[in-house]
């Protein structure tokens, strides 16, 4: 089966009603915050049992650790998507402020030259449209690096892990990975398509939660399908941790 035809069928591998059910129940749950996080918890672990191996998607149990799994998850997409935001943001208003401040200093001592006043407002403005591109540059970088991090996360539950520049940059630099984040690309496309004709029908409407659930499920496993294999398995899963640690206790 090919990487592409995968993630399509997995949503329906296993008990896949009852697993679609607590799903579905957690998307309409989700505006109360904590089963977003657990469903989050989820995605995590469908994404560690794919980079495992295994072909049916994993049973909803240990719910704790799936809050847990799941706050990681969000604290690590915020701080790839987020952080260069804010620190951009930032960046451009210490730099309007100095350039005002500047700017307001500078008028005495050129006096009414207005052609060099022109001239350092241009310049003004040109540095700030460059830092501007930079911070987009760093920005689009990070949501690139963003599903790296996670497998990052997925393949051994620490956070630090997800932020480890080298580990990742590794990653994010294979031809399996450029193929996955292409696929999930699509992802964006197609489900708003999928919904539009949900819509259509009651019985459409009432399957939106599923949608958003199944969403979950296929963005885990085109990860997981992708980037699964020798240089995946080497890695220790955090459910070696885990079973390491019982065994030692």
């Amino acid at each position: 089966m090919s990487r592409l035809e995968d993630p399509l069928r997995y949503p329906l591998r296993g008990n896949w009603l009852e697993r679609t059910l607590y799903g579905s129940a957690l998307v309409v749950g989700s505006i109360l915050l904590v089963p977003l996080v657990v469903l989050a918890g989820y995605g995590v672990r469908v994404l560690e049992t794919s980079l495992e191996g295994l072909e049916e998607p994993p049973a909803f149990d240990g719910w704790g650790s799936l809050l847990r799994r799941g706050a990681g998850a969000i604290a690590i997409t915020l701080a790839y998507l987020f952080g260069p935001l804010l620190a951009g943001t930032l960046l451009a208003l210490a730099l309007g402020v100095v350039g005002y401040y500047g700017l307001q200093g500078l008028v005495p001592v050129i006096g009414g030259e207005t052609t060099i006043v022109w001239l350092v407002s241009g310049a003004a403005g040109l540095f700030t449209a460059l830092v501007g591109l930079v911070v987009a540059g760093v920005v689009f970088v990070s949501w690139l690096c963003l599903p790296a991090g996670l497998v990052r996360y997925a393949q051994t539950g620490r956070l630090r892990a997800s932020l480890d520049q080298t580990a990742v940059g590794s990653l994010v630099r294979t031809r399996e990975y450029l193929g996955a984040v292409v696929v999930l690309q699509l992802l964006p496309l197609v489900v708003p398509l999928l919904a539009v004709v949900a819509l259509v029908t009651i019985v459409g409407v009432l399957a939106l939660p599923a949608l958003g659930f199944l969403t979950v499920l296929v963005f885990a496993r085109v990860l997981g399908v992708f980037l699964a294999g020798p240089g995946a398995s080497q890695v220790p899963t955090a459910r070696d941790a885990h079973l390491e640690q019982a065994a030692l206790e």
